[in-house]
């Protein structure tokens, strides 16, 4: 059984995986703003990316996964979002897999900061 599955509410773990599976929204949202802002989306790329991409998943595997398949093809030939999706499915839980994407936004959104993206640091 996945660890992240079986863990108490209290289990520092299980927090930090909360805490990034409800911040993932808002940092994507960032995240799309910065592609925006530093001119490698136009912005009706970006809202095409977002309206296309469906529903944001509710199990923390698949948002996950979700943001991988998101935020690579988008801009895959540009260095500003590392390919992770080859990462992803190696990885042995859900809580690696979360946090693989987290770091992955986090990561594109810095390598953005020094093109210049000026955002709201929301992670």
């Amino acid at each position: 059984k996945d660890p992240i599955t079986s863990m108490s509410d209290g289990d520092q773990k299980w927090i930090e995986a909360k805490r990034m599976y409800d911040k993932i929204p808002q940092l994507l949202d960032e995240w799309l703003e910065a592609v925006v802002e530093v001119r490698l989306l136009s912005r009706s790329a970006a809202n095409y990316l977002k309206e296309n991409a469906g529903p944001i998943p509710d199990t923390f595997q698949d948002r996950a996964m979700w943001v991988a398949t998101f935020i690579n093809p988008s801009i895959s030939d540009l260095k500003e979002t590392e390919e992770i999706r080859s990462i992803m499915l190696a990885a042995t839980s859900d809580f690696e897999c979360l946090k693989i994407a987290w770091l992955a936004l986090i990561v594109s959104l810095d390598d953005m900061s020094k093109l210049g993206y000026k955002g709201g640091r929301k992670y």
